[in-house]
């Protein structure tokens, strides 16, 4: 006959690891694709076991099963079988939190640095060119920041008045930000990202200082490009294109229309 004190650890083993369960099948938040699988692993060999107890089988046997599907409480005494439970529940947990805190697609959860956040700027638009509004902006924001018009004559940035037209967007989640990028093009070919960072603002974290109509930017060498940031309010802005010069790129952040 199973000890009355092993039977009672069992069950309360039982109900921990079932309530960090019923925790996990819950969840919504997008997650990378390997780490929700690992999840559905633990939450279906958990609820297998739990539910084995709820068919009626004997209680030994539903303490196996759960201790074959999670390696070593197969190996522990029945007296830290109790402590097992809840170190077993305690790690679901954990990774129940990952979960909650990991975006989907290449962000890792951590505030991204500025190259990080520049390097968006380099890539290729997904989505049409927003619309252009009365005042000088687009139909197109981050919270209160809106992106700038640089093709009406009144408000071209570029050296000797020249006009970027845009061409093109997209949407990124970098860290643990979404980031909102427009993309423009100048009337010599070039194209410029224009990338604005939701949340609080980035840590400088390097660059060299520089100053334009009272705007302080920050000039950053990503990889065999510049790029130059810049604080509105407190969204972080970046602005980068390839082959394009640092000059136009700090004449372009520092404009009237930023």
């Amino acid at each position: 006959m199973e000890d009355p004190v092993t039977r009672k650890d069992d069950a309360l083993e039982q109900q921990q690891v079932a309530k960090v369960t019923r925790a996990i099948r819950a969840l919504d938040t997008p997650a990378p694709p390997r780490l929700r699988r690992a999840v559905e692993a633990a939450a279906a060999g958990a609820e297998a076991a739990h539910g084995a107890g709820s068919a009626g089988g004997d209680d030994a046997g539903r303490a196996h099963a759960l201790r074959d599907r999670f390696g070593a409480l197969g190996r522990l005494r029945p007296r830290t079988r109790l402590a097992a439970g809840g170190a077993l529940a305690a790690a679901l947990a954990l990774v129940v939190a990952l979960v909650l805190v990991l975006p989907s697609g290449s962000g890792s959860g951590a505030a991204p640095t500025v190259t990080d956040v520049a390097a968006v700027t380099l890539r290729a638009p997904t989505q049409p060119a927003p619309a252009v509004q009365p005042g000088g902006t687009l139909d197109a924001q981050v919270q209160d920041v809106a992106f700038p018009d640089w093709w009406s004559s009144s408000r071209a940035p570029g050296p000797a008045g020249e006009a970027w037209k845009a061409t093109g967007a997209r949407s990124d989640s970098v860290g643990d930000r979404s980031v909102e990028t427009v993309f423009y093009d100048g009337a010599r070919g070039q194209r410029v990202g224009y990338a604005i960072a939701d949340g609080k603002r980035l840590p400088v974290g390097g660059g060299r200082y520089e100053q334009r109509r009272g705007v302080h930017m920050w000039v950053y060498d990503t990889g065999g490009e510049t790029a130059v940031m810049w604080y509105r309010g407190d969204r972080t802005c970046v602005v980068s294109g390839r082959g394009v010069d640092t000059e136009t790129l700090l004449t372009l952040a520092s404009s009237e229309a930023v």
